[in-house]
């Protein structure tokens, strides 16, 4: 009797172990593969370069990674745009959300506003004909002021 109650609860107790869901991070869930969030992320990571915006507004359609920030800007929540800013591993993606988050929300907060500034990561920047390797807290600075 005593092996047969053992064994229901060692039955029960791997039951358990596989009906429970995995734990999933807040910034997964929010950025499912369905979500076209995610599609904009890749393409801008993929590109691996921050395009200054031209002036000219002609010229400004034609630049892929700025229709992707325009996308980012129109799809993405403030509490996305943050969480980007200051969590995602790729550093364009980090500087065009955090130019979105600027765009979007005038107040930021000081916590984001701090890593951001104190972000020494290297940034390829394409400014017309010319490249350039630039520290990203150097190019943040212009979305705040």
């Amino acid at each position: 009797m005593k092996k047969f109650l053992l064994l229901i609860l060692i039955f029960c107790n791997t039951n358990k172990m596989t009906i429970a869901a995995p734990k999933t991070n807040l910034i997964t869930k929010s950025i499912s593969s369905n979500n076209p969030l995610k599609k904009i992320i890749k393409a801008i990571a993929k590109s691996n370069v921050y395009e200054i915006p031209s002036v000219n507004t002609t010229d400004r359609s034609t630049s892929r990674q700025n229709v992707q920030y325009e996308e980012l800007l129109k799809i993405a929540t403030v509490q996305e745009l943050s969480d980007l800013a200051t969590k995602n591993k790729n550093t364009i993606v980090r500087l065009y959300a955090f130019r979105a988050l600027v765009a979007k929300q005038k107040d930021i907060p000081k916590n984001i506003i701090d890593l951001v500034l104190n972000d020494n990561e290297t940034v390829n920047i394409k400014d017309g004909d010319k490249v350039a390797k630039v520290p990203l807290n150097s190019i943040a600075k212009g979305f705040l002021y």
